[in-house]
């Protein structure tokens, strides 16, 4: 029986820090060029040369390079790309894996590119701690542009972590749905109920879902975007270390509505509390406030929001401390339409 053929992505290490300089366009041009193996054996394990590759039908490449376990996606992106400098041959299997890879870390099904035209690299990438997905201030200026005319290519995901690590599912692709209803009230009745206008409403949503519970409960959430090859942090939650705990029957039933998350930060302006009800058959953590970091008078009319809830089964009780098998998650961040004209490297 053939054994199976694994790469070494530690092999590659030469290869991958050259390509993580070339993803940023200045230090691109400074970066050496790309480490060459001295022999046909560079980068793979102790099993077969690469010359055995070439007698394999790309298909077949394809699986065996995409088909790490999910748990090392980090470094199986790294190998594939480090294998695609070694010869010509491998560039087409090599990008199709990719492709996989990235796929396989946002639950698609079909291989085919996706992500707002960035490189599979981007996608497939998993970052070790927010403090690699730190939030750039200089990503965004207070020139007054229109948004992008293509943004309706962008793609758009959350990447949850829990406290420095993240973990290849610890992320949701979101859909951008257009809208234009939204009415900010204020909760003191003194000023006039105010329209947001046309914004564009970035959705996720898991449905008794094993990650739900605890990308709901996260440190750290980051919401990310690409398009034209330029990816950004749109968006960097830190929760407070310790929630808002409700006596049960004393939870506003408004927190449950539709417009749960306006109702929620109308109330917390001033202190982004995580709310935590009281209920002994329901648990409800959630979490909304307005505001981004753009400079732009109406980023403040941004409203972020993101909701845990399951049911504890029947003849359990309550136990805050323990993660539930099957919980439901949504996450949503509300960006009026004229800060998107804010985000430099989008900027047409």
């Amino acid at each position: 029986m053939a054994q199976p053929l694994r790469l070494n992505p530690t092999a590659f290490a030469g290869c991958a820090s050259w390509l993580d300089a070339a993803e940023d366009d200045n230090a691109a041009a400074t970066a050496p060029e790309a480490p060459r193996p001295t022999n046909s054996c560079a980068g793979l394990g102790a099993g077969p040369r690469i010359d055995a590759l070439s007698a394999l039908p790309d298909d077949l490449l394809v699986r065996i390079l995409a088909a790490e376990p999910t748990t090392s996606l980090g470094k199986v992106w790294e190998a594939i790309a480090a294998l695609a400098c070694v010869a010509k041959r491998y560039a087409t299997v090599c990008e199709r894996a990719g492709w996989a890879c990235a796929a396989k870390r946002f639950g698609r099904r079909a291989n085919a590119p996706f992500g707002g035209g960035v490189h599979w690299t981007a996608l497939a990438w998993v970052p070790h701690s927010p403090s690699q997905r730190p939030f750039d201030e200089g990503a965004f200026d207070a020139t007054a542009a229109s948004p992008p005319a293509d943004l309706a290519d962008a793609f758009f995901w959350v990447e949850a972590f829990s406290g420095e690590y993240s973990d290849p599912y610890s992320c949701l692709a979101l859909d951008a749905v257009p809208c234009d209803e939204r009415v900010v009230r204020d909760p003191d009745g003194v000023l006039d109920p105010r329209v947001v206008g046309p914004e564009l409403i970035l959705t996720g949503f898991l449905k008794e879902a094993f990650r739900a519970w605890h990308m709901a409960n996260c440190p750290s959430v980051r919401i990310m975007g690409a398009l034209r090859s330029r990816v950004v942090v749109l968006y960097a939650y830190e929760r407070p270390q310790e929630p808002t705990q409700w006596y049960a029957g004393h939870w506003p039933e408004c927190w449950d509505g539709e417009d749960w998350d306006q109702a929620v930060a109308a109330v917390y302006t001033s202190s982004a509390w995580t709310q935590l009800n009281g209920d002994p058959d329901r648990v409800i953590s959630l979490h909304a406030t307005y505001g981004m970091d753009v400079p732009s008078p109406h980023a403040a009319d941004a409203l972020f929001s993101i909701r845990g809830e399951y049911l504890v089964p029947e003849g359990d009780q309550r136990d805050d401390e323990i993660y539930p098998n099957r919980s439901d998650l949504s996450i949503r961040l509300k960006v009026p339409m004229p800060v998107w004209g804010h985000v430099k490297p989008w900027r047409d």
